[in-house]
């Protein structure tokens, strides 16, 4: 049982223990809550439950905690308990105790990490999803990071987890798009011939165009093609700047099979028996009044009789819950969505499916600073970045550890100049420079033939060494807390931390020793070394970096 747990059952034993007693008043209901004091002097762990119970019982929190310490039962994992002003109980937790669990680590591997949040729930993650209207652009890798992370912790938290990307290749973007193509292959195949204005003008377009027409032998009389061929072409090229990215999706979903088959018109007939669905000015409108929503939304179009954006959402939430059988889904969406939420929710409740099995995470807008300047893209008008030139320019462990440090509710600034910086200002050159450290002094180790495997952790006695494994255990705590509240900043903000102790040791703690009578503790501090090194190297797993073993 890790620690946590174990210090809220002993209060929750003497809270108990002390209303049988009468010492304290009995409560219909009380929560204990444990927390890590920021000052090291407060101890490991503390709780305010003096103050929350101090009005309930009509007695000081001084009062109540005396009480409660003073029926606390022994545990061999806590060395002291103490009362602070104005009313928290601090724990001090014994050296033995972590000692214990750097050999459970090496031991257990992998399995220490994992918790059982997730109860084996099937879970839907769906991130990226973008038009298959060009290549990535840099405003998509946010989103694209975050969901290949977030798999990570849910994987590790006993969810059974698909990630999925969505194809939006039947919507009006698609059909733009298309129609951009055809004006631009007549206008390649027929230089006399006069382009009709396009939505998507940008130099891709015309490049896409001709690399087919060249590949594929496109003329006039089989033109049409060119759009099938330009859909798997950018699909494709999607899939390989994700893969340099390391994001990877077990599941691609076409929208064009929802309105292949009578998938769709069947649902919308289905909502129209239950008067969710009528027909006005000739298009069908959604009942979104009825619902929780201001107002009413079309569903399908009066011009072609073809469904909106939100119509073709509305079937494929019902695939995922009602088809496919998720026990939860996870969206993952750019900012610009916000006003979709509320609708998507709408359908949730059309279909009597329960709010809780949906959760939505919109990533706020990422600001680009190169010299000063903010960089604005946008695919339609001929300026863009893509994440392959980014991934170019930066490296794919930049991109990942700076867009996994900000919790997606908050915009960032993305600094190109500091992402590569190879200094201690860049966290990212930082973290992966301490793991680089402890690789190095693992083969120096090696080299010197320096037997460390079952030495003796009690002689890390040192202030920097029981930091340092202080914050080794505590990485299961971050992964649950990444699982519960859906943010990988988390995660990051412990590699910066763990890398700064690691630094600490190294400055305070020389490892590897000349001397003779130091043997069995510099066989202590490698064995810390190589415990740190896995969970630092685990960690970058966690986020998708690389582990260089020298840099």
């Amino acid at each position: 049982m890790k620690i946590k747990k174990i210090i809220s059952r002993l209060l929750v034993e003497s809270i108990t223990k002390s209303q049988s007693l009468g010492h304290i008043p009995r409560l219909d209901s009380f929560d204990v809550i444990i927390d890590r004091p920021k000052i090291s002097d407060h101890g490991d762990f503390s709780t305010n439950i003096p103050l929350v119970l101090s009005k309930a019982c009509k007695m000081s929190p001084k009062k109540i905690s005396e009480i409660l310490i003073e029926n606390i039962n022994s545990n061999h994992s806590i060395h002291k308990i103490e009362f602070a002003h104005p009313g928290f109980i601090n724990f001090f937790i014994t050296k033995n105790y972590f000692y214990q669990e750097l050999e459970k680590i090496q031991n257990d591997g992998l399995n220490y990490f994992r918790n059982n949040y997730g109860q084996k729930q099937k879970i839907q993650l769906e991130f990226v999803s973008v038009n298959p209207t060009g290549p990535l652009h840099v405003g998509h890798a946010r989103g694209a990071v975050i969901g290949s992370s977030l798999y990570n912790i849910l994987k590790l938290s006993n969810y059974n987890v698909e990630r999925e990307y969505y194809i939006n290749d039947a919507g009006n973007q698609m059909r733009l798009f298309n129609d951009s193509l055809i004006e631009r292959a007549r206008e390649t195949l027929d230089e006399n011939y006069q382009a009709k204005e396009i939505s998507y003008a940008g130099e891709y377009v015309t490049e896409l165009v001709k690399k087919i027409i060249i590949k594929y032998e496109i003329n006039n009389k089989n033109i049409e093609k060119i759009t099938s061929l330009a859909l798997s072409t950018t699909i494709s090229a999607i899939k390989d700047t994700l893969e340099k990215l390391n994001v990877k999706f077990d599941s691609w979903f076409n929208e064009s099979t929802l309105l292949e088959s009578d998938f769709f018109q069947k649902i919308v007939e289905k909502l129209t028996s239950e008067d969710l669905v009528y027909f006005q000015d000739g298009a069908k409108w959604f009942k979104g009044s009825n619902l929780g929503l201001d107002e009413d939304i079309v569903l399908i179009r009066s011009e072609d009789g073809g469904p909106t954006y939100f119509g073709t959402d509305l079937a494929y939430h019902y695939n995922k819950f009602l088809v496919r059988k998720f026990d939860k889904v996870i969206n993952i969406w750019g900012a610009d969505h916000h006003s979709h939420v509320a609708r998507i929710y709408s359908i949730l409740r059309a279909f009597k499916i329960d709010d809780n099995k949906l959760e939505v995470i919109l990533n706020q807008i990422v600001n680009f600073k190169n010299d000063g300047d903010t960089l604005k893209f946008s695919k339609r008008n001929n300026v863009l970045v893509t994440i392959d030139e980014l991934i170019e320019e930066v490296g794919v462990d930049a991109c990942r550890f700076i867009f996994l440090s900000r919790s997606p509710d908050t915009q960032m600034d993305f600094d190109l100049k500091l992402a590569k910086v190879q200094s201690s200002e860049n966290p990212v050159y930082y973290v992966q420079y301490a793991y680089a450290r402890m690789c190095s002094i693992k083969k120096t180790a090696e080299n010197k033939k320096i037997d460390f495997s079952n030495s003796d952790l009690s002689l890390l006695i040192h202030d920097d060494e029981i930091n340092l494994i202080k914050k080794i255990v505590q990485l299961p705590e971050v992964i649950l807390k990444c699982c519960q509240l859906r943010q990988t900043h988390h995660i990051t903000n412990f590699s910066i931390e763990f890398a700064k102790l690691l630094q600490k040791f190294y400055e305070s703690c020389r490892v590897i020793s000349e001397n003779e009578e130091d043997k069995d503790l510099t066989a202590s501090r490698l064995r810390l070394v190589e415990i740190s090194r896995y969970v630092l190297g685990y960690t970058l797993d966690i986020m998708g970096m690389s582990k260089p073993d020298k840099m």
